[in-house]
């Protein structure tokens, strides 16, 4: 579903850097970038065909509150310039849990439905269980920074805004909320 990227690459999104061997880095992904939150999401859709349009999720009433959240959460991987790595969707989910205004009243459906406990099997049963868990414990520092600098943070991202915040330079987002990529 959203966590896991295709096994097969994708070819580089315009503008971003790459490296043989190298998981792309986007332009998104760099603190300064100039690009709108649209932008940034049509870069991280482009370089991830395999996941889901994050504004079809939105809308996708059958998902009810699962696809407004992972729409959402798609949209914090942009703004905290994080790509769909193992380690980057732990930070993704560190930002959501600390950088953002939800509670953990309104995240607890999302990890109790079944769509996410049948993603953890299949994400368990494809990488392994060890490559998850020292993919985790090689990520802690990094989670430790996430969770210091969302401390710093001029205030928190309202989750569920964000398609009010589209047309807006990733930089003077991450500049109004006080967000230092890590």
């Amino acid at each position: 579903m959203d966590m896991v990227q295709a096994p097969a690459p994708a070819p580089a999104p315009a503008g971003a850097t790459v490296t043989p061997g190298v998981a792309v880095r986007c332009r998104y992904q760099h603190a300064d970038s100039t690009q709108t939150l649209r932008e940034g999401l049509a870069e991280y859709q482009a370089a991830n065909p395999n996941l889901f349009d994050v504004e079809q999720l939105a809308q996708d009433r059958s998902l009810g509150d699962l696809g407004m959240f992972l729409a959402a959460h798609d949209a914090c991987h942009v703004l905290f310039g994080l790509g769909t790595s193992l380690p980057d969707e732990t930070l993704a989910d560190t930002w959501t849990f600390v950088g953002t205004d939800t509670t953990w009243k309104q995240l607890w459906p999302y990890f109790r439905s079944e769509a996410q406990r049948d993603f953890i099997r299949r994400l368990f049963r494809d990488i392994g269980y060890g490559r998850v868990v020292a993919s985790t414990l090689s990520t802690l520092p990094r989670v430790a920074k996430v969770m210091w600098r969302s401390r710093r943070m001029t205030r928190k991202w309202a989750l569920y805004r964000w398609p009010d915040h589209l047309d807006v330079p990733l930089v003077e987002l991450r500049s109004r909320y006080g967000i230092e990529l890590v």
